[in-house]
């Protein structure tokens, strides 16, 4: 019987930190590489009804990324982009996000993914969000940004055993 995956768990360090952890079952690479190109991004990230589609990124360490998301009626969300500041391969992914609806200013919040091994092929994933304030934050987290992020999770747990395939090189 498959169990159902467990919600993303979220705690907060201060006003302004959201932190959330998630258990896949795949190793670090896999996961790594899910975050790494379009075609891998467009197939799992957006919470639920709200998938990314429209998706450019420069995957590297100073490398601008810009997104979109379709929302159920099915138009397109105003993109948001940032910069990617580190990217240190199988382990650490840190960005910002700058803008939102083609507004460039500095950036609103930054998040840091550490994909953790656990030595038995399965991977703890810690996000570390810090938003340029405490009022972003409240703004973020009330309109279900963990929740999206938990959601996105769901989704890229379903698709886990056909990515390990592309990584590994096997149909």
């Amino acid at each position: 019987m498959n169990k159902a995956p467990a919600p993303a768990s979220a705690s907060v360090d201060d006003d302004r930190v959201l932190r959330l952890e998630r258990h896949f079952k795949a190793p670090p690479a896999v996961l790594f590489a899910a975050y790494s190109s379009p075609a891998h991004l467009m197939r799992w990230y957006g919470p639920g009804d709200y998938p990314l589609t429209f998706c450019e990124m420069d995957f590297r360490s100073g490398g601008r990324f810009s997104f979109a998301m379709t929302g159920p009626d099915g138009v397109q969300m105003p993109p948001f982009g940032g910069r990617y500041l580190e990217v240190t391969p199988p382990r650490t992914i840190v960005w910002t996000v700058d803008t939102f609806e083609d507004n460039d200013g500095p950036p609103i919040f930054e998040v840091t993914v550490r994909f953790h091994d656990n030595g038995d092929g399965t991977t703890r994933l810690e996000m570390v969000t810090v938003f340029d304030s405490a009022a972003r934050k409240l703004d973020q987290t009330s309109r279900g940004f963990a929740d999206g992020v938990s959601a996105a999770f769901d989704t890229l747990d379903v698709i886990l055993p056909s990515l390990i395939a592309v990584v590994r090189g096997t149909p």
